[in-house]
């Protein structure tokens, strides 16, 4: 598991960082990463929505999990 700190999915800078964990990871293991999860808070609302695009065009989503499913 490489769990990575929260990132913006409109920081460049920070999208480019993850595609480079991927890469490295891809090195150690030709079959890795066999699962990519973004992580979301539930009260992200619409905009979660252009989140999981732009994490999954820079590093192929595998899955999603939401969290704070239990807040108002």
């Amino acid at each position: 598991i490489a769990d990575t700190a929260g990132r913006l999915h409109t920081k460049d800078n920070l999208m480019e960082e993850l595609k480079k964990v991927r890469r490295v990871i891809g090195k150690l293991d030709a079959d890795a990463p066999h699962e990519v999860l973004l992580v979301l808070d539930a009260g992200t609302g619409q905009n979660a929505i252009n989140q999981a695009k732009q994490f999954n065009q820079t590093v192929t989503l595998t899955g999603l999990a939401l969290t704070k499913l239990d807040g108002t």
